[in-house]
């Protein structure tokens, strides 16, 4: 009976800490596929296409389009993008070119237990994802 009441006072911790890192994986893997997307879509339709992200009201997305996502206010965001690409302090820019470049940049996804990074490659516009 002990054991098992240890190990139901230790469950709710760890499904806290599981629920949380699935949050973090899951808003990177969102960031990354809208990431893919865009450099798609400058390709598909040969014109520049831009990712924007605005860390003031937790939300990114691909310019122009009506699918603007939203982060939950527990997951840390940090952003770095070519200077160009700045808005202020808290927004900024990725740009995909037609020929699939783009201007390049790293966004990190941080939770309680979890830290993710989704890197954006300038010369290819390759993105891939790194812990």
């Amino acid at each position: 009976m002990t054991i098992i009441g240890m190990l139901y006072a230790l469950l709710p911790g760890s499904l806290f800490s599981s629920s949380a890192s699935l949050e973090v994986r899951s808003t990177a893997r969102d960031i990354a596929d809208s990431l893919r997307r865009a450099r798609g879509q400058a390709i598909a339709d040969n014109k520049e296409v831009v990712f924007f992200l605005d860390l003031r009201t937790r939300r990114y997305g691909i310019v122009d389009e009506q699918a603007v996502r939203r982060f939950r206010d527990d997951i840390a965001i940090r952003f770095t993008t070519a200077r160009e690409e700045l808005r202020g302090t808290d927004e900024g820019a990725i740009r995909f070119f037609p020929d699939g470049s783009a201007t390049g940049g790293v966004v990190t996804v941080e939770g309680a237990q979890q830290k993710m990074q989704v890197k954006v490659r300038w010369l290819t516009g390759q993105v891939a994802f790194a812990q």
